[in-house]
């Protein structure tokens, strides 16, 4: 049996309103998605997960947002079945720089998506 994980990668000009901090803690909660989140200029949000359901929903709270700049960078899909060298998130993790937000992707398996999230070709 084959069991898809989706990754979406958000770009935000900044996250600095403790409104929109909360709104991203919360829904990841709610909507169970584990992957990695940097508040700051810029702000980053990385969401996993197996039900592409719970990440539209999650993308449309956050779009609905007002934003100076808010983008869904990247996008991936694999099939943990088949994608033996990459690894879902275990949670839902805080990131205090770019450097740990790549760092983190790299972990799981993920180094093109973080090249693909900020333009960078390596």
């Amino acid at each position: 049996m084959s069991t898809r994980v989706k990754t979406i990668g958000f770009y935000m000009h900044h996250i600095y309103s403790d409104k929109k901090k909360r709104l991203i803690i919360d829904s990841a909660k709610r909507y169970e998605l584990k992957g990695l989140y940097k508040f700051g200029k810029p702000g980053r949000v990385i969401i996993q997960s197996t039900n592409t359901n719970d990440l539209k929903q999650f993308t449309k709270l956050i779009k609905a947002q007002t934003w100076q700049i808010c983008t869904i960078s990247s996008e991936f899909e694999f099939d943990i079945s088949i994608n033996k060298d990459i690894k879902q998130f275990e949670k839902f993790i805080t990131c205090e720089t770019d450097i740990q937000i790549k760092e983190g992707l790299i972990e799981v398996g993920l180094k093109q998506f973080w090249l693909d999230l900020t333009g960078f070709k390596n």
